[in-house]
């Protein structure tokens, strides 16, 4: 938390149990004293409020439909400008980069449907600044000091001085989703300053959009070098909008194996997460002795390459081992989001969020893998992905692809 500008001392108070005992009586409307018969924590109760707004419910439907809306705004081809875009081609086809543009997209929508057009009112540049964070934000597991990441600690400065301007806004002239509107007023009432709030809330915001556009890029990548899961995962999708243009998100969800079977497959051979678990107790594996109190990490990645789980083949991208097994993904050997008590209540938005901005680059696009200046490129390959840099969830590709994108004749 300190490595989001948070004050030691307000580190100290959100872990403090009974948040009623020193909360002022002008915040006695607080959730904290409210509704808290267990005198949670600020950072206990605040996993509720996650689970709230990011599990299926009102809250969840809510955000996944202002994405929704900011996406079917965006998706049209006079729309991409910018770094992004590498070369155009005519009025209906242009070429880009395919990890700027999954990038720019998503975080667009993602941000909108956080906070509104307002954030960026008062910051027009404010998804840049946080992707530059972003690119180096591994550099805050290993406190790299400011001499040595100057990039990074300018750009979170930046990012937290946009988002505390904001929350200094008056309440009407803000429209936050449900929870970074409840993570206000509630860290407002213990005490934390603007900046504080708005350190905490990067934080959260890092958590659930740290991961969903490079899934995005390797699940694309792969059915742009795969002609045959390209093929497969378009009709699925196709069948999924209605005769006004609409996507059924249900559709999405419930009727698309092999759109499902390629998020599977990336999420399993792209995930660097790592599980953390602390032992309560002495116990030993094997002639090893874990003490009480000991930190144990588990890396995901390489249990999720285990031919043990997945066979021969396990290194290698096959959307289609997920049709073959339907069990597959209840495997324990599956754990892209973690499990028990830390299992990712984000893990809903991101897979709806990736799906519908899929969902409308087939639908609306054409898509080919070129080189920058929209030279075609036959028998294309999916890039390697970065294994020497360090990945907080999602991996990076060591090179980007380059991807024409023609406006498509679509029969309804």
């Amino acid at each position: 938390m300190t490595a989001f500008g948070i004050s030691k001392k307000n580190v100290d108070r959100s872990f403090q149990a009974d948040p009623s005992s020193f909360i002022p009586h002008s915040y006695s409307h607080s959730l904290l004293v409210s509704d808290n018969p267990r005198q949670k924590c600020y950072m206990h109760l605040q996993s509720d409020w996650f689970k709230k707004q990011l599990l299926p419910g009102a809250s969840l439907t809510q955000l996944q439909d202002d994405y929704s809306y900011h996406l079917d705004r965006v998706m049209h081809l006079e729309k991409f400008q910018g770094h992004f875009v590498t070369s155009h081609q005519s009025d209906s086809e242009v070429t880009v980069s395919l990890g700027r543009f999954t990038r720019h997209i998503l975080s667009h929508c993602s941000f909108r449907a956080f906070f509104d057009e307002t954030l960026f009112e008062l910051e027009p540049d404010f998804a840049k600044i946080y992707q530059t964070w972003e690119d180096d934000s591994w550099k805050v597991f290993y406190n790299y000091p400011y001499i040595l990441a100057k990039d990074l600690h300018d750009a979170r400065i930046r990012a937290i001085d946009t988002l505390a301007r904001y929350y200094q806004l008056p309440h009407e002239a803000r429209k936050p989703c449900w929870l970074f509107g409840v993570m206000n007023s509630e860290l407002e009432a213990i005490g934390f300053s603007s900046t504080d709030r708005a350190g905490m809330v990067m934080m959260i915001v890092w958590a659930i959009n740290n991961n969903a556009h490079y899934i995005c890029f390797w699940m694309i990548s792969h059915m742009l070098c795969n002609q045959e899961l390209f093929t497969a995962v378009r009709s699925e999708i196709d069948a999924c909008f209605d005769g006004k243009g609409a996507v059924g998100l249900d559709k999405l969800l419930s009727q698309c194996p092999s759109l499902d079977g390629t998020w599977n497959e990336a999420l399993r051979l792209y995930n660097a997460s790592t599980a953390v678990r602390k032992a309560t107790a002495d116990c030993y594996i094997g002639n090893k002795i874990i003490h009480k109190d000991d930190q144990i990490f588990g890396p995901v990645r390489n249990w999720q390459l285990d031919g043990h789980f997945f066979g021969e083949d396990a290194g290698t991208f096959r959307a289609d081992r997920w049709l073959k097994r339907k069990d597959l993904a209840r495997s324990r050997g599956f754990t892209p989001f973690g499990g028990g008590h830390t299992y990712c209540p984000g893990r809903y938005f991101a897979q709806r969020e990736t799906y519908l901005f899929i969902a409308q680059l087939l639908r609306r696009f054409d898509l080919q893998v070129a080189d920058a200046e929209g030279t075609t490129i036959p028998n294309p390959q999916v890039p390697p992905v970065e294994i020497n840099l360090p990945s907080p969830a999602a991996m990076r590709p060591v090179d980007d692809m380059h991807i024409k994108v023609k406006t498509r004749n679509v029969v309804s």
